[in-house]
């Protein structure tokens, strides 16, 4: 791309001008494209934040529609720093006309097109998006221009994860299909103890830069009905370039990035909450004790209990959600680990970039730039947070597997004790069959007894009659 690409580009939106790569066919282009398209409205509402750098304070910022892309072209023009945002319907608070499609990105198809050749967009940004459950982590592409002038463009796709209180009701979760497939790891994960839900989501970035000009596109996924989250990263990026003299290629994806990691780190803290209510609920049901007086009343407890059969079946249901739980944060916890390394290796990639964007800018400019160590060091910031957050990650996985094991215990010391009680019943029983049939032979001897002595009256009557008779 160069500077003056974005003028090119006719009011009347073309769907021809797409950019192509040996990485595909036209075909698989098209055919990327339309999967694409399943996130577009048919409304635009691309909100476009535009700076005009060489060390000049101020931002505008416009909406852009069908109606005023010669508009954005001017803006283009006259700008150093452009970002263009594409959300979903952002749900703010006092906002009653909501679009049926609000969970569609607010971009058209043509528009869209037209946003990705006015940039010079590689297919790959586009494919990177739609990989599901593929994480493809930076991509670059280097262009030389005009009068040897080289351009730096890169990509990537942000996996977030952010925790939210419960937008349904409790009962309702078990009935739409993420609720009720919770081991999926592609759905949210619902903490029901906790009332929170964390949700998974990404954000596309693609960026441009020839050291005068930077152009970035954020295609953000995430719930509108998150406002304040959804929001977020256009108020950061609108502040730091209304408010900075100079602006750096990377400013933005730092911005993006530290937002980021602060929302898993929050989504790990909210599981880990969740977890420390297992822990209460299964040391309620074993006992935390460790003298040997309590824990045998608590086995007596738990035996009396056992006899009663609904609260049984009470502790046998909640003990079969909490493990159904335990498995589906374990199949989740495994998720993360691969999104949150794929984020460290897009900070480790950024940190190549910069340095490769530095160059640029100096040749760009026809002397020396001041070096990246601004730069270098909040992107080794971020990494460090994003490492953090995998160390904390592994700290989860380790509690959940020792709260499964205790959980086996559990309910093995349970069934222990529910087959010792059966047991007990059975020889109960059978001590109680055992004198009922001697009660029965003793009826029986009696029985018979009286049958010989009836037998003997008999032979007396026949001989008193016989003897009367006589």
């Amino acid at each position: 791309m160069n500077s003056q690409r974005p003028s090119k580009v006719e009011d009347s939106l073309s769907e021809n001008d797409v950019e192509y790569s040996p990485l595909f066919s036209s075909l698989e282009v098209e055919a990327n494209m339309a999967e694409m398209g399943r996130y577009f409205s048919k409304k635009n509402g691309v909100r476009v934040i535009t700076g005009l750098g060489h060390q000049k304070r101020g931002a505008e910022d416009m909406v852009l529609g069908d109606q005023n892309f010669g508009d954005f072209q001017e803006l283009c023009k006259r700008s150093a720093v452009l970002v263009c945002f594409i959300n979903r319907f952002i749900m703010k608070p006092g906002i009653s006309d909501i679009p049926k499609d609000k969970k569609r990105l607010r971009v058209s198809s043509l528009m869209f097109r037209s946003l990705m050749a006015a940039f010079d967009t590689s297919p790959c940004f586009v494919s990177s998006m739609i990989s599901g459950d593929i994480v493809t982590g930076l991509g670059t592409r280097l262009v030389c221009g005009q009068n040897e002038k080289q351009a730096l463009s890169f990509w990537y796709t942000l996996p977030v994860r952010t925790a939210t209180p419960c937008f349904d009701e409790e009962g309702t979760h078990a009935l739409s299909v993420i609720g009720s497939n919770q081991v999926d790891p592609n759905g949210y994960l619902h903490l029901a103890d906790i009332k929170h839900d964390i949700r998974p989501s990404k954000i596309g970035v693609y960026s441009w830069h020839d050291g005068t000009l930077s152009r970035t596109v954020i295609v953000d996924f995430q719930d509108g009905r998150l406002h304040a989250i959804a929001d977020e990263p256009y108020r950061k990026i609108k502040e730091m370039i209304g408010r900075t003299t100079d602006y750096r290629p990377l400013d933005s994806h730092i911005a993006l990035l530290s937002s980021s990691a602060r929302w898993w780190n929050h989504a790990l803290t909210q599981l880990k909450r969740q977890l420390a209510h297992f822990v209460r609920i299964v040391e309620r049901n074993k006992g935390a004790v460790v003298d040997l007086s309590q824990e045998l009343k608590l086995l007596e407890d738990n035996a009396q209990q056992l006899t009663s059969p609904s609260i049984d079946f009470e502790c046998s249901a909640r003990h079969l959600a909490m493990k159904k739980s335990l498995h589906s944060t374990m199949s989740h916890l495994q998720r993360y680990k691969t999104e949150l390394g794929a984020i460290e290796e897009i900070v480790a990639d950024l940190q190549v970039v910069s340095k490769k964007l530095y160059s640029i800018k100096e040749l760009a400019l026809s002397r020396e730039e001041p070096n990246s160590e601004a730069v270098d060091e909040n992107i080794a910031t971020i990494r460090k947070n994003i490492s953090g957050a995998r160390a904390f990650l592994f700290e989860l996985e380790v509690k959940t597997e020792a709260i499964m094991g205790l959980l086996s215990d559990v309910v093995k010391s349970r069934n222990d004790m529910l087959m010792v009680n059966n047991g007990s019943m059975v020889r109960k029983l059978l001590k109680s069959a055992r004198k009922q049939s001697k009660a029965s032979q003793t009826m029986m001897r009696e029985s018979k007894r009286m049958a010989s002595d009836m037998r003997k009256d008999s032979v007396s009557m026949k001989t008193v009659c016989i003897a009367q008779t006589a």
